[in-house]
């Protein structure tokens, strides 16, 4: 369509659908092309911003899976008091705060009420929340080991999980606790990040959610 020159709604539907299965297969590069077209069609037509909150909750989102703070403070600074204020993009900024804050407690609450089809971005970053979390967990309590079951409630995960998803991690377990000693051996989950300063300028990240 950007070959041929098509500005219409047609346009802008085609663009966010895409967009909506470029996130829900975590496919972060094909969004980021599609966002990237959406933002020009919106401000060349106030009629096409019909979903225009829903997209701008994806691309602050989007800001803090790839950890481009550039990015989302300019982004902030170009929208409208009344976007900023909008319930979506609002929810989406919890969600930033709450990531950067390391507050895990609140980004599994939020994950709860994730609007439209934000919960796969947060369910994507995940992993990494968990195991920031768990080594806050680790570094409170240390240097008591802290039971399993407490740990699965705190990571909002059931108990067999939580075993499975720590020890892939490299987490130490004895006698059904996390060894806080060894918990500087985790391995860290991978998060979407540009390849190089130019990528992180341009908001472009490449290929999919590890």
């Amino acid at each position: 369509m950007r070959v041929q020159s098509i500005r219409n709604e047609f346009a802008v539907k085609s663009y966010e659908t895409h967009a909506r299965i470029a996130i829900s297969i975590g496919d972060l590069s094909e969004y980021n092309q599609c966002q990237t077209q959406l933002w020009e069609l919106y401000h060349e037509n106030e009629e096409f911003k019909t979903h225009f909150h829903e997209f701008m909750c994806y691309r602050v989102l989007y800001y803090s899976a790839t950890n481009n703070t550039q990015g989302l403070v300019k982004l902030l600074e170009t929208l409208q008091h009344e976007d900023r204020k909008s319930g979506p993009v609002k929810y989406a900024l919890k969600v930033h705060f709450a990531i950067t804050s390391r507050d895990y407690y609140t980004y599994f609450k939020l994950l709860k009420s994730a609007p439209f089809s934000s919960s796969f971005i947060l369910l994507k970053l995940q992993d990494f929340v968990r195991f920031q979390a768990l080594k806050l967990i680790a570094k409170g309590y240390r240097p008591s080991n802290v039971p399993v079951q407490f740990c699965a409630k705190q990571l909002n995960m059931e108990e067999n999980e939580f075993l499975e998803w720590a020890r892939a991690c490299g987490a130490v377990i004895e006698d059904g606790k996390l060894v806080t000693k060894m918990i500087k051996s985790l391995k860290k989950p991978k998060k979407a990040e540009p390849k190089d300063a130019d990528d992180k300028r341009k908001g472009v990240t490449h290929g999919f959610f590890d």
